[in-house]
């Protein structure tokens, strides 16, 4: 099974350790789905949503938030449901591929619909946008799928730090594409918040079809 070349009986050192996982290629196609995802999670929820539908639809702070709630009341949800799901068919890899699409299908009302969307239908949306982005803890089940029990705490380790450093550009990212448009009587304009998403969207789609190419594990 390709990751699970570690030796067995030996102790390896974390060098040898972390060159072992870096030459998995399915390492790869996860640490780059979940960079992407987590990163669009960390720019959305955690910095611009709540200033796209204060801006966009004018909602005060305090009843912005009891749409934000929805996010992470989706996403406690969501885990929960995606790791009986995993359990039940067994298949990580294929659960959270649905995840990855139900979550950048929920990308396409925040672009085409980005100041069209009915109250309700936001609420549905953000709520939906945490559910599927609940599904992210499969990509450690996945992870354990590919590399040797041996490495799988090294593993996790560099996955974790490779995603959650890097993570943080995307906000930089986000915040450089919004600073490009004026900002007029205090309001960003809708055009900064589509083209942020738009950019957001493709990234997820290239990772997306990236993660698809994950080779089978043999039995």
């Amino acid at each position: 099974m390709e990751g699970r070349s570690a030796p067995s009986g030996n102790k390896i050192g974390i060098g040898e350790s972390l060159k072992i996982v870096a030459r998995n290629y399915n390492f790869w196609t996860i640490t780059v789905m979940f960079l992407a995802m987590y990163g669009t999670i960390m720019s959305f929820q955690g910095l611009w949503a709540g200033p796209y539908i204060r801006n966009v639809y004018g909602l005060t702070p305090i009843e912005s938030g009891s749409y934000l709630n929805l996010i992470p009341i989706g996403m406690i949800i969501g885990c929960p449901v995606s790791g009986f799901i995993s359990d039940k068919f067994r298949n990580r890899k294929n659960v959270m591929f649905c995840g990855v699409i139900g979550y950048i299908l929920v990308w396409v009302p925040l672009i085409f619909m980005i100041n069209s969307m009915s109250m309700n239908i936001i609420r549905v949306v953000f709520f939906l946008y945490g559910f599927f982005g609940g599904f992210f803890p499969l990509f450690y089940s996945n992870l354990k799928e590919n590399i040797d029990v041996s490495i799988t705490g090294t593993a996790t380790g560099f996955l974790n730090t490779f995603v959650f450093v890097f993570s943080a550009l995307f906000q930089q990212l986000m915040g450089i594409v919004v600073n490009q448009y004026k900002i007029e009587n205090n309001v960003i304009p809708v055009v900064a918040f589509k083209t942020s998403f738009i950019i957001m969207f493709v990234i997820l789609c290239v990772a997306a079809v990236f993660y698809a190419t994950q080779k089978k594990q043999k039995a």
